[in-house]
């Protein structure tokens, strides 16, 4: 059953404060603590909340120093295929517009159709991939999104 979209006055998208550690540590247990920590001073993690709770995030990375990197995109089972990631991605890219960014990119494990599908979806193009870079030596399929156009238009 596909539930409709979730209002977007019901969902507030912004960048996580040090309030929301707790929880980004229930959603992301990858960077530990103390990188979380990090992250949230320097506005890498962006929330999607409702009723005060954080339903979804972006973790933004970057290669190279320079270049965008979505390194993780997570919404809650309840509220997925809702229009959650494209609010969260819209949010991040008008950030990274803002900063005179013109490409975001992403990955998923080349045996992850689904994630591959959802980034083709949102309007991502495949640009390559990484070789036996993950756990059993499964490659990793490299995304890149131009921000010169309007994610919502995809």
């Amino acid at each position: 059953m596909t539930l409709p979209p979730l209002p977007t006055d019901l969902v507030q998208v912004r960048f996580a404060q040090p309030k929301d550690y707790p929880r980004l540590c229930e959603l992301d247990c990858v960077p530990g603590e103390k990188v979380t920590r990090r992250l949230v001073a320097d506005q890498r993690y962006i929330i999607a909340e409702h009723n005060i709770r954080a339903i979804g995030l972006i973790r933004l990375e970057h290669i190279w120093t320079v270049v965008p990197y979505m390194g993780l995109i997570w919404i809650e089972p309840d509220f997925r295929k809702r229009g959650l990631s494209r609010l969260l991605l819209s949010f991040l890219c008008d950030h990274l517009r803002s900063e005179g960014h013109k490409t975001l990119f992403s990955s998923s494990q080349a045996n992850e159709p689904e994630p591959q599908a959802w980034h083709r979806h949102v309007g991502f193009v495949a640009s390559g991939r990484i070789e036996g870079i993950n756990d059993d030596a499964i490659d990793e399929v490299m995304f890149r999104l131009s921000l010169t156009g309007d994610v919502s238009d995809k």
